[in-house]
This record gives structure tokens, C-alpha cells and sequence, in this order.
């Protein structure tokens, strides 16, 4: 327990790191605002058409939300693609400050501006990595498809639909397992490529190596700062399911606002904790590799 405390708290140890964790916070807010921007310039479209304005679009039961939605499908789906684009080309550029982020948790920066510095050593290999453990992903995803449906039709006339969702909801839970592998082996080969300045492919066979000594460790470790960051929004859901925000005077919707903004804070102090951990125990040159030969990998 000392040690996962001396991790979640390892970005505050240097300026540069508090710099870099708040830059990456700030990216998660920014992203989240350029996402929405599409879809809620058309939901305040819709809501403006509406008898008693957005308040009608947060009624119990979500009628007026459902009819909303079928008369404006074609303009949401505009904004949801536009929105989806926008994530996509948003989720490149965080890449920028997670780079420095790692940077700042893994090398000894004596300034706060060093590890922006030394970004351009490491995004090339930062986003190799990334395509190749999201190409994983998006694999998965598509095996998890097509036996979720092979089970469904197998099973349809032997179960009910209920027993059959439990089924499916057990098959996403053991499918989650190698989503968690690729993210511990992800982490970890962003942590060898900043600490010791490798490229994209040795730091990752570096994280399977590391991962493969003792592999429900680190999925133990992954799902503890993973069900800690989950905390932060339940806690928003919570909130919005305790507020009425169609209640005039605006004080509601802030008061969800800012429980939004602290979710995501949450989750980055988690995310940075996980990232530490991955810091203080993660993979170590061999005997044989030497500062020299390490960084003309």
C-alpha cells in the first residue's frame, strides 16, 4: 500500500510534473468540449423549438428527448460524425502532452519546460505504439462481435433472453481481460520508450518481457487504478441523477458542471497514479545494456 501511495503521488514530486499533469487534465476538458461543440449547437436548435425550451428535453421519462432525436435525426448525425472526427483528430493531439507527461514521471527534468523539449525524441515512437495496441483493440473488438452473436443465435432456443444477457454480459467481462493486457503492455512500453529512450518495438517485446514475470500482478495493479478512476464518474452520474438542472436559475447545471470537471480530474490523478506505478516498477534495462547503447536504440 506504501508503494502505490509513494506512485499516485509521484506527480507531484517535480514542477515539471505538476506542469505536464495539469496540461494533460486540461487536454481531457478541451477534447471533451470540442467533441460536444457539434451536437450541442444543434440540441440547442432542437431545444429552441420546443414549448418551454431545453427544460422540456430533461422531464422524467424522456419523451420529449426521444421525439426530439426522431424529428432531428439527420442533423444529429451530422453533428455526432462531425463530433467523432473531431475526437479522432483530438485524441492524436493529447498525444503531445501524455508524451511529455511520461517524459516528466520517467527522466529527471530540472526545468518545467524540459520535457516539452524532449517530445520530439519520443511522439514518433509514442504514436507507433499507440496504432499498434489500438489496432489490438479494434481486433478484439470485432472477435468479442462475432462470438457475442454466434452465442446469441447457438443459445436463443435454449435460454431465455434474460439468462442470454447474463451470458453476454459474462462473455464482456472475460473479454475485458485482453482489452487490460494491451493497456498494461501499452503503459508500460510508453514507460521503458521515456525512461531509457528506446524505440517503439523494443520497448514493447521490454513489456511483455516485464509483463509475462508476473502477469496478474500487473493486471491487479491495472484494475485497481482503473475501479479507483471509475469513481469519479459514477460520482457524476450520481450527481445528475440527484440534480434537476430544468429547475430555472442555471445553479443546478453548474453545480453538474463542475462535478463533471471533477470526474475528469479524478480520473487523471488516477490514470497519473497507474502511470507511476508503471514508473517504480516497470521494465529495467538488462545487465547487458549500457546507457551508450541504450539511447542509440
Amino acid at each position: 500500500m506504501r508503494s502505490r501511495l509513494r506512485a499516485s503521488l509521484k506527480w507531484t514530486e517535480t514542477p515539471a510534473s505538476r506542469q505536464t499533469t495539469f496540461w494533460w487534465w486540461l487536454s481531457h476538458g478541451v477534447l471533451a468540449l470540442i467533441a460536444a461543440w457539434p451536437l450541442s449547437l444543434i440540441t440547442t436548435r432542437v431545444a429552441r423549438s420546443l414549448p418551454g425550451g431545453d427544460a422540456r428535453l430533461f422531464e422524467p421519462g424522456g419523451a420529449w428527448l426521444v421525439e426530439a432525436f426522431r424529428l432531428h435525426t439527420e442533423p444529429l448525425t451530422g453533428a455526432l460524425l462531425a463530433g467523432g472526427l473531431l475526437l479522432a483528430l483530438g485524441g492524436c493531439l493529447k498525444l503531445v502532452p501524455l508524451t511529455a507527461l511520461f517524459v516528466s514521471l520517467n527522466r529527471e527534468c530540472l526545468r518545467p519546460s524540459e520535457p516539452w523539449a524532449r517530445i520530439s525524441r519520443h511522439l514518433l515512437s509514442f504514436g507507433l505504439l499507440s496504432g499498434m495496441i489500438g489496432f489490438g483493440h479494434v481486433l478484439l473488438g470485432v472477435f468479442w462481435l462475432l462470438t457475442a452473436n454466434f452465442v446469441s443465435e447457438t443459445f436463443q432456443y435454449a435460454l431465455n433472453e434474460q439468462h442470454l444477457d447474463v451470458l453476454n454480459a459474462l462473455w464482456l467481462l472475460v473479454w475485458l481481460v485482453p482489452h487490460a493486457v494491451l493497456q498494461v503492455l501499452l503503459d508500460l512500453a510508453r514507460t521503458r520508450c521515456a525512461k531509457f529512450e528506446e524505440r517503439a518495438w523494443p520497448s514493447l517485446l521490454a513489456a511483455v518481457e516485464s509483463w509475462l514475470r508476473s502477469p496478474l500482478r500487473w493486471l491487479g495493479r491495472w484494475f485497481f487504478w482503473w475501479v479507483l478512476g471509475a469513481l469519479g464518474p459514477i460520482g457524476a452520474w450520481w450527481l445528475s441523477l440527484a440534480l434537476d438542472v430544468s429547475q430555472p436559475g442555471g445553479s443546478a447545471l453548474g453545480l453538474l458542471t463542475l462535478g463533471h470537471q471533477a470526474a475528469i480530474a479524478w480520473l487523471v490523478l488516477a490514470r497519473v497514479g497507474w502511470l507511476g506505478t508503471c514508473s517504480e516498477s516497470g521494465p529495467t534495462p538488462s545487465s547487458d545494456e549500457t546507457p551508450e547503447a541504450i539511447g542509440d536504440l
